[in-house]
C-alpha cells in the first residue's frame, strides 16, 4: 500500500480525489492521511508517521501545495525515507520517483510554505 502525503488544505479537493485516482491506477491501495482514524488519533502526526513506519505501508508518495510542502509532510517524507521506502512525487498527471530532498524554507511557516525540493 502506498501513503498518501499531502496538505490538508487540498483534503477534499478535486485535486486530492485526482491524485489518489493517479496513484490507485498505479499502485492499487492508497492510504489516506485525511480519514477518520487519523483525524480521531489524539497525536495526528504521530499516528501519521507510526503508519508510515509499520509493515503495512510500502512506499510514500507526496504533492507540493502552491510549490512547497508544510512541516507534516516534510516529516512524512523523511519517515519514508529513513525507513527506506521508496518516495514518488505526484506532479499534476505524472508520478515519478523522488530522488532529491526537501530544504527547509521557511521554519515559522510550518503550514504551506516550510519546505521545497533542493
Amino acid at each position: 500500500m502506498i501513503y498518501y502525503a499531502h496538505s490538508m488544505r487540498t483534503y477534499g479537493t478535486d485535486k486530492e480525489r485526482r491524485a489518489i485516482e493517479l496513484l490507485q491506477k498505479k499502485f492499487g491501495e492508497v492510504y489516506n492521511p485525511s480519514c477518520a482514524e487519523i483525524q480521531k488519533a489524539r497525536d495526528p502526526m504521530s499516528a501519521c508517521l507510526e503508519k508510515i513506519a509499520s509493515d503495512e505501508i510500502d512506499a510514500l508518495a507526496f504533492s507540493f501545495h502552491e510549490g512547497h510542502v508544510g512541516r507534516g509532510v516534510f516529516d512524512e517524507v523523511n519517515c519514508a525515507l529513513a525507513f527506506g521506502k521508496p518516495v514518488y512525487v505526484v506532479r499534476r498527471d505524472t508520478i515519478e520517483r523522488f530522488q532529491g530532498q526537501l530544504e527547509i524554507v521557511d521554519p515559522q511557516d510550518w503550514r504551506v510554505c516550510y519546505a521545497k525540493a533542493a
